[in-house]
């Protein structure tokens, strides 16, 4: 038991404490300047930026009269592994929607999404029941993929701003993360990719497209893969990475070799007990500080 007197419950509070505060992500670019991690930030950034220029989303336009220049600004975050070890430092420039007019700077906006309960049950019945193989296909920047058809004016964010052209505006040509209309236009493009490739989407449920033996189940930026064989999957484009260990919504699924399915949780325990010690810790300083 902590006792009062002598206690280490301080100087546990505060390693806590410390840690949690260093885990805290940047919400600026001035931050990630202060930042111990600023290299990383720096070149998550470029990254961000290349991949714009890459994927030809904008170009520099000088302020049209009469239209809502939309403001933007730099996400960042720490993408983690299935055991909460840090992975990747990443930068997403995003659009401050909410400026947006409808009618004006965009149209229509539902974009569909899968039910889950269908996605447990391919797990039960596809994988370990019929030996079906399993694998998980990720676009990165999903969204940059898809083509406006509004004319969207966007302000150059801190950390983007183009030497001698700091005046200008960019002109959007694709979607970018925060515009109301990304979602659809991303959902949109995927669906003609896949409907070029013979697959056809399932009536009785959303973002579910079957081939043959192959199914496809759309999460956003991922594509889950159920099939006997799964060459014909090269074909796709956009797609990035294959992995047997799929990872959704902090869920790791391992690859089933029985009719068990295990579930990892390891990063989100981690979290959740780390909370719990952080509160406990501070609950006891109160009360063996006070005499």
């Amino acid at each position: 038991m902590i006792q009062g007197e002598g206690s280490n419950s301080d100087e546990i509070y505060e390693t806590l404490e410390y840690e949690c505060y260093n885990s805290e992500l940047p919400k600026t670019f001035e931050d990630t300047q202060r930042s111990k991690d600023k290299e990383k930030w720096d070149f998550a950034m470029r990254e961000e930026l290349n991949m714009m220029k890459t994927r030809q989303v904008w170009e520099l336009v000088d302020p049209p009269a009469n239209k809502t220049i939309i403001g933007s600004k730099c996400v960042y975050n720490i993408k983690h592994d299935e055991e909460n070890k840090p992975k990747k430092y990443k930068a997403r420039l995003v659009a401050l929607g909410f400026k947006q007019k409808a009618g004006i700077d965009y149209g229509e906006t539902f974009s569909p999404v899968v039910n889950f309960s269908i996605v447990k049950l391919m797990f039960i019945v596809l994988v370990p029941l019929l030996g079906w193989n399993q694998v998980q296909l990720d676009v990165k920047s999903a969204y940059l993929y898809g083509k406006l058809n509004e004319k969207v004016y966007l302000k150059q964010p801190p950390g983007f701003i183009v030497k001698d052209a700091e005046s200008k505006v960019y002109l959007l040509h694709k979607a970018l993360y925060g515009l109301h209309q990304s979602g659809r236009r991303w959902n949109c493009e995927l669906d003609h990719i896949l409907k070029n490739l013979k697959f056809d989407e399932l009536l009785w449920s959303n973002c579910l497209y079957k081939n043959k033996d192959v199914i496809l189940v759309i999460y956003v930026d991922d594509i889950i893969v159920f099939g006997k064989t799964l060459n014909k999957l090269y074909l796709i484009p956009l797609t990035r990475s294959w992995g047997r260990m799929l990872e959704i919504i902090g869920r790791a699924v391992s690859e089933m070799k029985s009719l068990s399915i295990p579930v990892q949780q390891g990063g989100h325990f981690h979290d959740v007990i780390f909370c719990m010690m952080l509160a406990y810790i501070k609950g006891l300083r109160i009360l063996c500080g006070s005499r």
